[in-house]
């Protein structure tokens, strides 16, 4: 690919990143409900970026096919489930403290992981970095089922127009 084409195919990527998760919200909102979403996407993320590991062109669109519809599904939902756990009366005073959590968490999963897939890309190669982002996307899909006890009550539709929720 010359620097042309691959400037192209990653200005495409990035810029389908920031429009599917309007689809994967509206999709969540409307039928699916956030936890099915969020599963939904990070399977796909996961098994896009394991299939990053295989060298050849197709599989790479198809790979990249599969982590832009799977964050479609994951980005919007997880964030919007958060602050449904906090829409409580007892809980509104602590939504900021929630936000700042996790969004500390996944800066400094972000940090840390530069420095995992450098390594492992170092030691292995890329196919190696790739493959090892999937599986930790598939570990935290498994942390997010182990604690669906715990946000399970904030997973609701939300009706499409104000007279539906009579």
């Amino acid at each position: 690919m010359t620097e042309s084409e691959s400037a192209d195919l990653y200005g495409t990527f990035i810029a389908l990143i920031f429009l599917t998760p309007f689809i994967g919200g509206l999709l969540a909102d409307r039928v699916l409900g956030y936890r099915k979403s969020i599963i939904i996407g990070g399977i796909l993320m996961g098994i896009g970026y394991c299939m990053m590991s295989i060298h050849d062109l197709n599989m790479l669109y198809v790979s990249m096919f599969l982590v832009i519809v799977g964050n479609g599904f994951f980005k919007p939902n997880i964030s919007t489930l958060l602050g449904n756990l906090y829409n409580e009366e007892q809980f509104k005073s602590k939504k900021d403290d929630g936000y700042n959590i996790f969004y500390m968490g996944i800066n400094v999963g972000a940090f840390i992981c530069n420095f995992f897939g450098a390594a492992l890309y170092n030691i292995f190669g890329w196919g190696e970095a790739f493959f090892a982002a999937g599986i930790g996307m598939f570990v935290g899909i498994v942390v997010f089922l182990i604690g669906t006890k715990h946000y399970k009550h904030a997973d609701v539709l939300k009706p499409a127009r104000k007279e539906d929720m009579s």
